[in-house]
Formats: structure tokens, C-alpha cells, sequence
């Protein structure tokens, strides 16, 4: 009965798949392999070539002037030749068997990578001057090779001969799918490895470890993209080895195979991607899912089957999955942290106690959260015809003082004409400047934004140089953006309130505490509501009461209680940020409107008000229920609590009630609810 089924009976095997059967013989499998047909061409080869003579060359063994030595001799064809052992000039052996296959064409099978076990010194040494090359890297590349006596070889040779001569085509059929099938089920258990690696290095050092074990290639290296465009270029089985750096114009070629499973380069294109390497051809497939690049592995000269590349195909597509997911990964990561400093420097801005200081908080703010070298911020001077430097970094303080700048010339004087940014990623080859990259800059990316106030530019900000020597981003932009948005907010602010201390200061004014009265509440709350609106930022208002102070006016007197109001309103006023307004609501209450501050930051004023008032000696405070004189605080904020003066008053009233409630003394936060009736507050 015939073991073999007749599937395995009437598959022809390809060249390769028959070498790649014979590999996984035992007694061939510690050799590198070729096949050669009976007009003695290469028909496919496995192992190390370049092993032989630590040269790579046309001959699967050895380079000139050799290789006549080691090619299979036109003599031995048929079967009934006997195989043969050959030792090269070097001393390196090797085996040639002669067989054929039912309806096929007869074949030399040659094995080798082996020398003898006694080196002669002498003749290495005449090889290396025929070969040009150092006698003692020779001798080392020799000393590396296994050894092996002329006996030991004859032995070898025969059983290989005995295999062959008994192996019928039916029994290697079924070797290749017996082979076939493990192929399969290892690439399959690949994929969930993969799936666990943690980092791009872990993905691409298990993937060239799975192609060197399953599919024994020797060269193996991986394009990688570089954010200027070009391509880094590894090699995955010897790490140690220096990265070789392409330009963008050498990474076009990936960028445009992306698309494609695989894809051949040969010629100049693979001369100049691995110069220093002989191979015909390079296979090249691209790690790409997603449309989106992460690498390309390269094979010089595989000599895969084509069941054994679509393998490959898919160990390729499963790990440009997994390098994807990982970038994901990075990024959103990097996205948090980078949102997370966003916020911490966009919380830093309101805290500046000048229009100077603020300048410089909003450079300061944007150099480190893009980790940014070089920056300056300059604002228009001179009835809108200059740009002057108002604050900078990485520019020498004398120079940026003196620089002026036209409007609109150069970059700076563009950006501030047009109103529009300018993000550039290379000088040189950016359409809109095309200029040298100017010898100071490291970098050839920069951006330069307008700053403005509403829709008015008062300024540009420029960056350039990251640490990362990365282009800037749309992503960065944006932040970037909303940065210069608030900082405008603030100056407009801040603006705002020195042109209002300079109109009608008499009849704004309380003339007790000097803060701003009930009027000037009732006419600058609705401009405030108006801006925040329009601008879509919060807008928070306090409503603050002394506790207890009927008492202490009784008890104290109204004099006593008129220096109480007036010191209270300097503690409130040192406790408030520089844009925010405080106002005697009347009598003992105060009101504090909070421009761009939300609920939780106008709690932290708050509560750096509330502290302020307690621990402050005021006169003969101890007659108090308490022991000391506090106040009560009540706050809301548009949008949660409204969208009118009138509504946000109210839900600062109820929560101030609700602190009276609570004790006193304490803080309530407004709740999104509409008052139980309406009651006029201004």
C-alpha cells in the first residue's frame, strides 16, 4: 500500500521548496545548500553564501578566482555517478551529489560552509593577496567556520547520495507539505507573540528571529522612516552594526510601494539602499496598515517559493498591525501628557501680575511645552509699522532689544500683515520661502503665529529649533493657537480694566473702600457676559458677606465698622487675580466678577480670600460669637449657572445663603439650577 496520499504524488515542488526540503534532512541540515540543474545554473540555494570565503558572490560558494573550482562539472551528470568531495584552494570543502527525479531534469545537490580541521597558514595567506583582502580578517572568518575532515565528508556525501537515490518524488511531495503544514502552524502561533510585544524594537527583533529560524535567511534588514522623509536602514540580525541614513528622495520608493504586499529593487536603487553588498535582487515589503508607513523589510536575494513569500506576506501584515497600534498607543500617551502641560501653563497665564510679565508667560509657556530651543514674541510698534521683540529665548537680550522688524517683510512682518500662520517643516523646500537654513537655526522647521485680541493682531509669536529636531505639527499648532487665544483674552482683560479705572473713577467708585460701586457692577457685568459669549470662555462671580458684622457694629461702633469694610477690601483686592474686578455689593458684601475663571478656578481665589480675611487681627474682633471675624462666600459661573448678569447673581445669592447655613465662614459652590423666584440683584 502506498504510504504517500496522491496529493503529495502529483504536486510538482519548485526548486526552492525541494532545496528547502532537503535542508530539514538531518544529515544536510548543518550545511549550506545549493541546486543546480544538469547545464550547471543556479536553480536556488539556502545558508550562508558569503559563509564560504567570507566574500559574497555569484557562486553560491566562493568568489573568483575559485569559483571555476566549485561549480558542479558537466562530466558528473547522471545517476550513475557517485558524489564527489572537492576542497577549494583555501581549504574549504564541500560536496557535490548528483540525482534526478521522475520526469524531471537531472540536478547536482552541492553542500558545504565547512573547512578542514588543520589550517594552512601559508595558503590563506596566499589567497588573501589573490583576493586583495587582510590575511588576518581571513583567517578569522575561517576560525569561525565549523570544521570537518575529508573522511567525515565521503560519509556525509553518501548517505546524502543514499537519500536521494531512495527518496522518490512521491516522498519529497510529501516532506514539502508535511513541511508546508508546520510553516503554517508556526506563523499562525507568531501572531499572538507579537500581539504581546511592548515596543517597536521587541515586534521587530521577534520578527526577524521567526524569518531566520522558519525560513533560514541570513540578511534581513528594515527601512525605517525618519520624520524629515528619508529612511533609517537596520539590520535586524546584527543589531551592533551602524544604521545606514537615506534622504527623502530614497524614501519615496517605500512611501510609494505602501501600498503593495511586496515589491523588487535592483540595479542602482539596491546598489545605493545596501552599498557594500552584492545581491541581484531586493525584495522589499512593506510594514503598512492603516495607510500608514511604520517600516519596510528588506531581503537581499531570498530565494523564497512563492508559497513560502506569502507567508512572509502575512507575518508582514500582522506585525505592520501591531507597529501600528503601538504608534497609536505612543501617541495618544504623548497627546495626554502634552494636554496635561498644556493645561498646567494655560492655569500659569492669569497669575502674571503685569502686561510684561504676562508677555513673557505666554513665551515661556510655549517654549516649554513644545520643548522649543528658540522663540521670541513680538508685538507691532510705531503706528502698526514695526515689529519689536518684547520677550525671547535663545536670542542675545542686547540684539532682541535693538531688532526691528518692517511690517511685512520677512517672515515675522508676513505673519503679521496677513494675520495668518505660517507653519513650515523644511526652509529649503517649502514653496512659500524657499530659503537657506539660516546658520544659527539647527533646525529647519520653524512656525510663527499671530497674536491677537479678538481679530486684531497686536503681535507674532515664533518657535523654532525643537529639542526632538522634529517638524512642528497641526496638533502643535492648535495648541499653540489656544495659547496665544488666552493670552490675547488676558491682555484685552487687563486693557480693559486700565482704560475703565481712567473713566468716571468718581462715580464708580465707593468712596468708603475705594472699590468699584453697585453702577460700575451693573454696566460691566454684561459686557463681561458679552465677551464671554462671544469668546466662548467661563466667566465666575462671588458674592462674599462678613459674618456677623451687625454685632460687631454694635459692639464696636460704625467707625469701628467702616475701618473693617475697608480693610476687608484690601484683603480682597490683594487676594484677587490682577484681571479680576472686586466691588462693594453694599453694606457689608462684596462682589468679585472673574473673567475666563470656571467654578473650580474662582473656588481657589476664593479660598485664598477667605483665608486672607480669617487670620487678619482685625480691632477687638474677639467680642465676636467666633473669636475672630470671617466671611461667607457664594459662587457660580457661566455657562453651569447662567447666561445673564441677573441669572448668575442669583445662583451666587443662593449659594452665599447656603454658606450661612453651613456655619459660616466656608465656601459653597453654585449648583445648575434655576432660582425659586426672580428677585432683582443690580
Amino acid at each position: 500500500m502506498d504510504k504517500h496520499p496522491p496529493l503529495a504524488r502529483s504536486l510538482p515542488l519548485r526548486p526552492e521548496e525541494l532545496l528547502a526540503v532537503l535542508q530539514n534532512q538531518t544529515v544536510l541540515s548543518p550545511y549550506s545548500l545549493a541546486l543546480y540543474n544538469a547545464d550547471e545554473t543556479l536553480l536556488a540555494r539556502r545558508g550562508q553564501a558569503d559563509r564560504f570565503c567570507g566574500r559574497a558572490a555569484e557562486s553560491p560558494f566562493c568568489a573568483e578566482p575559485c569559483q571555476s573550482l566549485c561549480r558542479p562539472k558537466k562530466s558528473g551528470r547522471g545517476t550513475r555517478n557517485r558524489p564527489r568531495v572537492y576542497r577549494c584552494p583555501g581549504g574549504l570543502l564541500y560536496f557535490v551529489v548528483p540525482f534526478n527525479q521522475p520526469q524531471s531534469d537531472d540536478f547536482f545537490l552541492l553542500g558545504g560552509g565547512f573547512r578542514e580541521k588543520f589550517i594552512d597558514i601559508g595558503r590563506l595567506e596566499r589567497l588573501a593577496r589573490e583576493r586583495g583582502v587582510n590575511g588576518i580578517d581571513l583567517l578569522e572568518s575561517w576560525e569561525e567556520l565549523p570544521s570537518t575532515s575529508l573522511e567525515e565528508l565521503h560519509r556525509t556525501a553518501e548517505e546524502a547520495y543514499i537519500l536521494l537515490e531512495t527518496a522518490g518524488s512521491g516522498k519529497f511531495n510529501a516532506l514539502a507539505l508535511e513541511r508546508a503544514v508546520t510553516l503554517d502552524n508556526a506563523v499562525a502561533a507568531i501572531g499572538p507573540e507579537l500581539d504581546r510585544m511592548n515596543s517597536a524594537e521587541e515586534v521587530l527583533n521577534l520578527l526577524g528571529e521567526t524569518l531566520t529560524i522558519l525560513f533560514d535567511l541570513v540578511r534581513i534588514s528594515v527601512a525605517l522612516p525618519d520624520t524629515d522623509g528619508g529612511i533609517s536602514i537596520r539590520n535586524l540580525l546584527h543589531p551592533q552594526a551602524p544604521h545606514l541614513r537615506h534622504d527623502s528622495k530614497m524614501g519615496e520608493i517605500f512611501y510609494l510601494g505602501a501600498g503593495r504586499r511586496h515589491f523588487l529593487l535592483s540595479g542602482e536603487h539596491s546598489g545605493r539602499l545596501l552599498p557594500g553588498h552584492q545581491f541581484k535582487d531586493l525584495v522589499c515589503l512593506p510594514l503598512s496598515a492603516g495607510g500608514l508607513l511604520s517600516a519596510c523589510l528588506l531581503l537581499p536575494d531570498p530565494h523564497l517559493s512563492p508559497r513560502d513569500l506569502v507567508l512572509i506576506e502575512l507575518l508582514a501584515s500582522r506585525t505592520a498591525i501591531r507597529l501600528r497600534l503601538l504608534q497609536d498607543d505612543r501617541k495618544r500617551s504623548d497627546d495626554l501628557f502634552l494636554t496635561d502641560r498644556f493645561m498646567d501653563r494655560l492655569g500659569s497665564l492669569p497669575q502674571s501680575r503685569s502686561r510684561k510679565e504676562l508677555l513673557w508667560s505666554v513665551l515661556e509657556a510655549a517654549t516649554e511645552l513644545l520643548s522649543v530651543r528658540k522663540g521670541s514674541l513680538m508685538l507691532i510698534h510705531d503706528a502698526g509699522e514695526t515689529l519689536r521683540i518684547a520677550a525671547s529665548k535663545g536670542i542675545n537680550r542686547q540684539l532682541a532689544v535693538s531688532l526691528r522688524i518692517p511690517m511685512g517683510c520677512g517672515i515675522a512682518g508676513g505673519v503679521a500683515q496677513r494675520g495668518q500662520t505660517l507653519r513650515v517643516q523644511d526652509i529649503e523646500r517649502d514653496p512659500r520661502v524657499v530659503a537657506a537654513n539660516r546658520p544659527r537655526f539647527q533646525s529647519k522647521s520653524f512656525i510663527s503665529l499671530p497674536f491677537k485680541i479678538g481679530e486684531r493682531t497686536i503681535g507674532v509669536l515664533n518657535l523654532s529649533d525643537k529639542e526632538t529636531m522634529t517638524p512642528f505639527t497641526t496638533a502643535e499648532e492648535k495648541l499653540l493657537g489656544v495659547l496665544l487665544g488666552h493670552g490675547g483674552a488676558l491682555i484685552e482683560v487687563a486693557e480693559g480694566r486700565k482704560r475703565v479705572k481712567h473713566l468716571e473713577e468718581l462715580t464708580i467708585t465707593d468712596p468708603l473702600t475705594g472699590l468699584y460701586n453697585r453702577r460700575f457692577l451693573k454696566e460691566r457685568f454684561e459686557a463681561e457676559i458679552s465677551r464671554s459669549i462671544r469668546q466662548k470662555e467661563p466667566l465666575a462671580v462671588m458674592l462674599i458677606d462678613l459674618d456677623h458684622f451687625k454685632n460687631y457694629n454694635d459692639l464696636c461702633g460704625h467707625l469701628a465698622g467702616d475701618a473693617v469694610l475697608r480693610q476687608a477690601a484690601r484683603l480682597l483686592q490683594r487676594s484677587a487675580r490682577e484681571m479680576d474686578l472686586v466691588i462693594r455689593f453694599g453694606g457689608e458684601e462684596f462682589c468679585v466678577l472673574l473673567p475666563g475663571a470656571g467654578l473650580n478656578e474662582a473656588l481657589l481665589v476664593g479660598e485664598r480670600m477667605r483665608l486672607a480675611i480669617e487670620k487678619e487681627p482685625f480691632h477687638r474682633q474677639a467680642s465676636l460669637p467666633r473669636g475672630t471675624l470671617t466671611a461667607s462666600f457664594g459662587i457660580s459661573a457661566y455657562p453651569e449657572n447662567g447666561s445673564s448678569a441677573q441669572g448668575l447673581l442669583g445662583a451666587a445669592d443662593v449659594a452665599l445663603y447656603q454658606a450661612k447655613d453651613r456655619g459660616r465662614n466656608c465656601i459653597v459652590l453654585s449648583e445648575p439650577v434655576v432660582p425659586r423666584e426672580k428677585v432683582s440683584y443690580l
